[in-house]
């Protein structure tokens, strides 16, 4: 009897391994987006009626985020950290040098809307789709923008923010906005020729 036990208890020990290892090989990868929430205003102009703040909201794409490693899994759990040195460095700071100043605080940066057990991109992009949907309830301007674990990114050009939704009640503030010197007019003579009848 106690054989037939300890037999029944291996094999029940070893079925378990078997699904643990199948179950850490599905989630060898993580996938995360990122949302943040920011105030928007011009550099160098008084925050007014006439220039009020802009609510913006940025969304990312879906990243992957190796699970391989202690250090891979430190790096996911500390996601929000790589997600904001990478939106300042490539979209808050050269929008900045275009005059454009973004104010937000940590607890406006989610991942994954704060949702747990998202084990698959799947289930990640459902939730991104999700959010999507919410944020055109919000008075917001809603951004989308390329986010990249490459550490070649190129400010703008790689992040490329592009306006998904206009918030009904909000200003826009964009480098275009940015007061600009008009061209001069071209300085034309007139024509010293003597018109001849044909």
């Amino acid at each position: 009897m106690n054989r037939n036990y300890k037999f029944t208890t291996i094999l029940f020990a070893a079925l378990i391994l078997v699904f643990a290892s199948g179950t850490a090989r599905a989630q060898d990868t993580n996938y995360a987006f990122v949302v943040f929430e920011t105030s928007v205003t011009k550099k160098g102009v008084e925050t007014s009626d006439q220039n009020p703040q802009e609510q913006r909201i940025y969304i990312s794409n879906v990243v992957e985020f190796p699970n391989n490693t202690m250090n891979d899994r430190s790096v996911f759990r500390n996601a929000f950290k790589v997600a904001d040195e990478y939106f300042i460095a490539n979209v808050s700071k050269p929008l900045e040098d275009k005059g454009i100043l973004h104010q937000y605080y940590d607890d406006a940066i989610t991942i994954n809307n704060r949702e747990s057990y998202l084990d698959s991109r799947e289930l990640v992009e459902e939730a991104r789709k999700r959010v999507l949907e919410n944020l055109k309830e919000r008075n917001a301007n809603v951004f989308t923008f390329n986010w990249t674990r490459d550490s070649t990114a190129k400010g703008l050009e790689t992040s490329q923010p592009t306006l998904l939704y206009r918030g009904a009640e909000q200003p826009l503030y964009g480098a275009s906005e940015t007061p600009k010197t008009p061209p001069a007019k071209p300085n034309v003579k007139p024509s010293t020729k003597k018109k001849t009848d044909r």
